[in-house]
């Protein structure tokens, strides 16, 4: 029995769709931009959606093998944990850093981007950079959580799982 690839990937947070927020992906498709844009009274929260375990599956494979090899009708097959089983601890250790790391490195220069389309400078100027990630549940997410804590400035900067999305909000003042 599999883990189903779609419940992993970007799009998992189903609050999110709820938001009426700005597509990001509508600006440009030369210069990647945030995911999601929620207007909230005197800013924007840009929002960029990510699975932290999926990226970490994928990072695991990098110089391996092919991540599609261990994929089949949506699902990661059981040989791609038989194949994590031999990956030593350290290994590990070294791919969810990289994992961690992928994500909080790209979100500067898809802000910048974002920033560069958004009509209100004020509000642009006063944006909160959000990255989401989809909790599965699972231990490698626990873990995630709590590597991301010691990213989070609340005032800029804020790495949240999903299902905080609505209780972030309303302690912004935009629930």
């Amino acid at each position: 029995m599999g883990i189903c690839i779609s419940s992993l990937s970007e799009g998992c947070c189903e609050s999110l769709n709820l938001l009426g927020c700005i597509d990001g992906d509508t600006f440009d498709n030369n210069n990647p931009t945030v995911d999601n844009i929620y207007e909230c009274n005197d800013r924007y929260i840009l929002i960029e959606e990510k699975s932290f375990l999926l990226d970490f599956f994928r990072e695991s494979c990098k110089g391996r093998k092919k991540f599609s090899h261990f994929i089949n009708a949506g699902e990661l097959k059981e040989s791609y944990f038989e194949f994590l089983a031999t990956l030593s601890l350290e290994e590990k250790r070294v791919i969810f850093q990289q994992s961690a790391k992928n994500l909080l490195d790209e979100m500067p220069d898809k802000v910048n981007n974002t920033h560069r389309y958004l009509k209100d400078v004020k509000k642009a100027e006063k944006s909160i950079n959000l990255l989401l990630y989809c909790n599965s549940g699972t231990e490698i997410d626990k873990l995630a959580s709590l590597i991301f804590a010691k990213y989070n400035n609340e005032e800029k900067h804020t790495v949240l799982e999903c299902s905080k999305l609505e209780k972030f909000l309303e302690i912004k003042g935009c629930a």
